[in-house]
This record gives C-alpha cells, structure tokens and sequence, in this order.
C-alpha cells in the first residue's frame, strides 16, 4: 500500500465518505493495492450510505449492470435517485432513461422529462437531446426545439440534423441548411443526403453533388449510390461511369435496393462492367427483397435469359 492509499484509508476508516470513495476507486484500478472489485465495492458501498454523489452513482449502476452486485433494477433506481437529488447529473440522466423506458419503475414520460431537464439545465447535452425527444412525442414542439439547440450547441449532432429537419419541413431551407451543415460537420451522414436532396430540388447540381461525396466518405448509403447516379447521368460532375459502378457497388453492399437495382442494370447491359447476366439476376433478386418493385418486374425475363445462357452452356 503507497502512501496516498494509505492516507485514504486512514481518513475512510475515521468516517470520509470522499476517502471511502477514493478507497474505492484504488481497488477497483489496482492503485496502491491489489486490484479487488469486492472490496472496491464496499468501500463505494459506504461512501453511498454517508450520501457521496459519485459513490452513489456507481452502486446504482451496478445494481443496472451487475457489475459486483446482483441485477436489481428497483434497486438501481432508488440509488440513481438519491445520487440524482445529490446533484449527480449522469445519474439524473439515467433515472430519466429508467422511467422513460419503465426499467424498474413504471414508464412515465413525464417524470422521465423532468430528470432529463434537470440533468439538461446543468449542462448534460445527452439529457438535453433526451428533454427534446420526450418533449416532442408529448406535443411540446417549442420546448423541444430549445432542449435541441441546446444540445447543438453542445456539438451533439443528431439534435442539429433534428433541427435541421424541421426547419425543412417548414419550408425555411436557408435555416434547414444551416443546421445539417452543422450536422454534417459532425459527423452525421444522413445530413448530408438530406441536404445534396435539397440542394438537387433547387437545381444546384455542383452543391448536391459535393454533399453526396460527403455523406460517400461516411459510407453513407444513399449517397453513395446518388454520387453514382451523378457520375453515370453527368449531373454536376463530369460522366465517370468507373466511378459510378463503384459507387453503385459500395452502396449495394451496404444494403441500399436502388443501387442493387442500378448495379444490376450496368450487369445486364455492360455498362461499365462486362455483360453478366447471372450477375445482374442475382443483384435483382437482392433489389427485389429489399422492395425495389422494378427490380421484381425484371426477375422473370432476366431468370429466363439466365437458364437459357445455361442452357446453352455459356
């Protein structure tokens, strides 16, 4: 034992709910002492019955988890509670996730609501995005675009593209574009489809274009096969049908039917690949369960030139 531990166990045996803590967090990380999760859990466990905001914190998520202690989620909560009402804002967040979701409590939005608020007003971005959820499902649409902006603020990138998106909806797309610029920026791909989407409504190809290449960077699928459609059809880009078969094959791996579709028409023709039917019939048949309807309409006469190619052993 070094000498700070020793120094923490002094004070948390004289009754330190902060040395009974820190006690806690040396055993638990192995410093100072053997490394001893049972014996970290009953120093948290006493720091949390003298009201230690953050020891509290942790038995509560033990109980959620079952980390040192049995999964009991009635028990969690009451500890998410008083570490709540002790200030602790990841708990106040948590007990808002419990009874948002009735884990352990009975589901109630409202009071879900008033945990995230709380946790939301000290700065918690996640709770504030949380605040603008629930404010929303309960029809408080101002409120919510304010716990949004607030969580923007705080670089939190769905609640930009969130805001991003009612602005579209209210036909202010200056404001709309602002916002998925920003969502964009952090990281969010479905930003930028929605905005080359906006931007190719209003004619501005070159623009759509870029964001499309964006939302491509993040493997984002739509734009990926979008940027394929450009580079094959032209439109605010010189053509570059390489370019558009592995856009459009980046996209069909991820899972997107129109790029299947596409894909499999570049198959069926030799477009930019060599002629493969059986590929092209394949790639359809993907499409077609991903509910791409042209895609089903093309299965028939395309499965007959498959078993006819066959047939004639080529």
């Amino acid at each position: 034992m070094n000498d700070i531990t020793r120094t923490y166990m002094e004070l948390a045996q004289r009754g330190s709910a902060t040395a009974q803590r820190l006690l806690a967090e040396c055993y638990a990380d192995g410093f100072g002492v053997p490394s001893d999760p049972e014996e970290a859990m009953a120093w948290y466990t006493r720091a949390a019955e003298q009201g230690d905001a953050e020891a509290e914190f942790v038995v509560a998520v033990s109980y959620d988890e079952g980390n040192g202690l049995p999964v009991i989620k009635e028990e969690a909560t009451r500890w998410y509670r008083r570490a709540a009402l002790h200030g602790s804002t990841h708990a106040q967040y948590n007990l808002g996730l419990a009874y948002a979701a009735g884990d352990g409590v009975r589901s109630n939005r409202g009071t879900a609501l008033h945990w995230f608020a709380m946790a939301g007003e000290l700065g918690d971005r996640a709770a504030q995005f949380a605040a603008g959820t629930i404010c929303s499902e309960l029809g408080r649409h101002d409120e919510a675009e304010i716990w949004f902006e607030r969580a923007a603020a705080q670089r939190h990138g769905s609640a930009a593209f969130i805001l991003g998106r009612r602005h579209e909806e209210r036909s202010e797309f200056e404001m709309a574009a602002l916002w998925y610029e920003r969502a964009a920026d952090l990281g969010h791909s479905e930003a930028c489809i929605n905005l080359a989407l906006m931007h190719d409504r209003a004619e501005n190809h070159e623009k759509a274009f870029y964001w499309y290449q964006r939302g491509a960077q993040m493997n984002q699928a739509k734009c990926l096969c979008n940027l394929g459609v450009a580079c094959m059809d032209g439109c605010g880009t010189p053509i570059d049908v390489a370019r558009a078969i592995e856009c459009y094959t980046r996209a069909a791996e991820l899972g997107d039917g129109i790029a299947q579709f596409n894909l499999g028409v570049c198959y069926e023709e030799g477009v930019g690949v060599d002629q493969d039917i059986v590929a092209a019939h394949d790639l359809y048949r993907t499409a077609a369960a991903n509910g791409h309807r042209r895609a089903k309409r093309k299965l028939t006469p395309v499965f007959i030139r498959r078993a006819l190619i066959a047939a004639a052993g080529g």
